[in-house]
């Protein structure tokens, strides 16, 4: 019986030195980001970015609003930061402008249906891989 006891024991000893620990059941893994602010690391959740676009048509002309959570338009070119960035525009297939801010305006259009698509970009002009399409008609 001692050694049994002492068995069970060394078991339970080694098996607490193990470098993997066990997940509960259900939770998913949810990736950081460690944010520098001053002397202090702060580490933050990443969510994943998501294009909210909001439109609507005026005589000849198209307003634009963007929502992009933890975004900052950029017009400085150059390093990639994550999180700020352009947007290319596209009207019919052809890009017609860098756009630097949330809401903009595509003034005389011609009458008709045209497509509109945007992209957004880092700084370094990579891709996030978030974009829109939609149609307006003039």
């Amino acid at each position: 019986m001692k050694h049994f006891i002492l068995l069970l024991a060394l078991a339970a000893a080694l098996s607490a030195c193990s470098n993997e620990k066990p997940r509960p059941e259900g939770e998913e893994t949810v990736p950081m980001e460690v944010s520098m602010l001053g002397d202090e690391a702060v580490e933050t959740a990443v969510q994943p970015r998501q294009l909210n676009v909001t439109h609507h048509v005026k005589g000849s002309n198209v307003y634009i609003e963007c929502y992009i959570p933890n975004f900052s338009f950029s017009d400085e070119r150059g390093e990639k930061v994550n999180g700020e960035g352009y947007l290319n525009l596209y009207i019919d297939g052809k890009k017609t402008d860098e756009i630097h801010t949330a809401a903009f305006i595509i003034k005389g259009l011609d009458k008709g249906t045209h497509t509109i698509f945007i992209e957004v970009l880092h700084n370094d002009s990579s891709r996030y891989h978030l974009k829109k399409t939609w149609n307006v008609t003039i």
